[in-house]
Order: structure tokens, then sequence, then C-alpha cells
């Protein structure tokens, strides 16, 4: 993977045929979950970043490259920050971050484009990177799914020394089902020296919940096609983005994990009791 600097410059012109390929490309990226805001407006919004990131020979010959790419096998993300170019079957692929952006800035899309590339690249190596926290506790996984306010950070911090990540974790398949590992950022603050024994942690998954915050401790099982069903919609970063063959491992991943380990409401409140109704909990079965 390439990190390059780019000089923003004003609105360039993108040649009709090119950018007739971008509305396309980009208006069957925004469909896919219309529900989540106008998708005409999402892809006139993207063109116009990619227009003020226009300008760069590198910059100009990558959007070609994707443009002439088969849509299966490529994906373009951009930003006014930056850009990203991959390939995610080859797992290989070209950041461009905006020079000219206050620093702020270029380092929260940096860490977006490290997620993204993640996210794109799991699931053509049999993971899934999800939006939650996870735990690795007496050698076991668990991951706690939810959106955004549903606890993810107060579970991170229930779990002391044995949190994984606060918000965003990777599940993969294993020999023996499958497998929970911490990605590179937390939200919360952790030393480099946690943040470097987490990173050495591979643990066997036990459990997947998905978090509600508030009431007294209880863990209730799901039936599996919701908990497929939410996880397909809610808990797997940058989904929308994903080429069409990564849709489809993703979906088949998912599919086994849900099989494997189903899934169950977790309601908590702030005290580490939640271990009490999540223990004995195990995930059962060899993925496929």
């Amino acid at each position: 993977m390439r990190v390059l600097p780019l000089p923003m410059s004003p609105k360039m012109r993108i040649d009709p045929q090119l950018s007739a390929v971008l509305r396309e490309r980009l208006g069957n990226v925004f469909r896919r979950f219309p529900r989540s805001g106008n998708v005409e407006s999402a892809v006139r919004l993207s063109i116009d970043w990619t227009r003020l990131l226009a300008g760069s020979a590198p910059f100009e010959a990558e959007l070609r490259s994707f443009a002439s790419a088969s849509e299966e096998s490529a994906v373009f993300f951009p930003r006014p920050q930056g850009a990203v170019f991959m390939r995610p079957g080859r797992g290989t692929g070209t950041v461009f971050v905006n020079s000219s952006f206050p620093a702020p800035g270029r380092v929260a899309f940096f860490r977006e484009a490290v997620y993204f590339c993640l996210s794109q690249a799991a699931p053509f190596k049999g993971g899934l990177v999800l939006h939650g926290s996870g735990a690795a506790r007496q050698s076991k996984g668990y991951v706690f799914l939810g959106l955004s306010g549903a606890g993810k950070t107060t579970i991170a911090r229930l779990t002391g020394g044995d949190a994984l990540s606060d918000d965003g974790i990777v599940v993969r398949r294993s020999s023996r089902g499958f497998a929970v590992s911490a990605v590179p950022f937390m939200q919360r603050r952790s030393s480099a020296a946690a943040r470097a024994a987490m990173a050495g942690v591979r643990a066997p998954l036990a459990g997947l919940f998905f978090l509600r915050k508030g009431g007294p401790h209880l863990a209730e099982r799901r039936p599996s096609p919701e908990a497929l069903g939410e996880i397909l919609h809610n808990f797997i970063h940058f989904f929308r983005w994903f080429p069409d063959d990564g849709c489809k491992a993703a979906f088949g991943i998912a599919r086994d994990l849900v099989a494997a380990c189903g899934g169950s409401l977790l309601h908590f409140s702030k005290d580490a009791g939640f271990w009490d109704v999540i223990i004995p909990s195990k995930c059962g079965g060899k993925a496929r």
C-alpha cells in the first residue's frame, strides 16, 4: 500500500467519459443502503471532492486505472482530506493525503483510510472488521457490537486489562471456528505498551453480543436471521464500498459466524457484572 501527499487544487474539470463512469460506480455504492441519504446528493458531493483532488499526475493515473478496471475488482473512496484507490482481492492500493488540509484532518483521514483498507482486504483473508469492541478473557474472545452511543467504549473500560479494542474488532475464520483480534486504533487513550500487547492477542471467539445499554444485566439469544441481518446492515465497516466479490465473501463469512456463534442481545449497566451473564456463552460448530 502506497501513501502519497497530494496538494489541494482548485476544482479541476474531469472529462465527461471519466465523470460518467465515476457517477455510475459511486451511484451503485450509495444505492446499496438508500435509507442513509439521498443518492444523487452523495454522488454529486463525491464527484466534487474528486475534482478538488484532481490535477496531480499520479492521482489522475490512478483515477483512470480505476475507471478502466472491472467494477468487481476495484474500489475508489474519495474524501476532501484525500482518497483511496484499492484492489481488495490483491490487497494493493494507494492512499492520497491532501497535504493542504489542516493536520488534524489529515490524521483523522489516515486513520479512516487504514480502517478502510483493512475492511476491504479482510473478506479475502476469511475475516471481517466489525463496528464493535472486543475482549479476551480466560483465553477466550468476546465481541460486543453496537452503533454510536450503544456502549462499546463503556464495555471496553469495564473489561479493564482484558480489552482488545473499543471501536473496531477483527473476526476471522480459524481451524476451529472463528478467532478475534484487535485493530490498530482505540478511541480511549491507552499506552503504547498496552496497544502492543493487544496487537499480539488472537483469541478463539466464544461469544457475539449486540449491546443494549441500561437495565439489569441480561443476555437474550437472537434468531439467526435477525442477527445476520443486523450484522450486514450495521456492523461491517465500509460494507457499502465493497466490490461485488467482496460482498459475496463478506456475506458468507457473516453467515458462518452466526451459524457458529449465534448472537445475543446484551442488556448491561455500568459495572463488570455483565460477565456473569455471558460466561458460559460459547461458539459451537466449525465454520464452513
